[in-house]
C-alpha cells in the first residue's frame, strides 16, 4: 500500500516551503495554503483578474536563492513567518503587508 513520507507546501509560489504534518483535503480543491500568494515581477502584466502563466511571477528557476526560504504558516491569523540563512526572520500578513515581504525578499 502506498504511503506518504513527507508533505510540503509553498504558501508563496517559489518563495520557500514548509513541511506539513497533517492537512485536510477537499475533493476538487487544491491543498490549503499551497501557492496562495505569488510575487509578480516588474515586467508582468498579471493583475489578479484571471489566471496568469508562471513566467509572469518570480520563480526559483530564475532566482534559486528563493528556495532557501523556510515558511511557517499561522492559519488562525493569516500570517506567515519566513526565514532565510542570509536574512533576519520576518512575520507578516501577505494580504495586508505585501510590501513588508517585498522589502525583505528583494535584496
Amino acid at each position: 500500500m502506498p504511503s506518504v513520507a513527507a508533505l510540503w507546501r509553498h504558501p508563496i509560489k517559489a518563495h520557500g516551503r514548509e513541511e506539513v504534518q497533517s492537512v485536510r483535503f477537499t475533493e476538487g480543491e487544491t491543498m490549503p495554503w499551497d501557492r496562495r500568494w505569488a510575487v509578480a515581477h516588474e515586467l508582468s502584466d498579471a493583475d489578479d483578474s484571471a489566471w496568469s502563466q508562471c513566467n509572469r511571477f518570480a520563480r526559483a528557476a530564475k532566482v534559486p536563492a528563493l528556495m532557501a526560504i523556510s515558511t511557517t504558516s499561522d492559519l488562525e491569523t493569516g500570517s506567515l513567518e519566513v526565514s532565510h540563512p542570509k536574512l533576519k526572520p520576518l512575520r507578516f500578513n501577505p494580504d495586508e503587508e505585501a510590501q513588508k515581504f517585498l522589502d525583505w525578499v528583494c535584496p
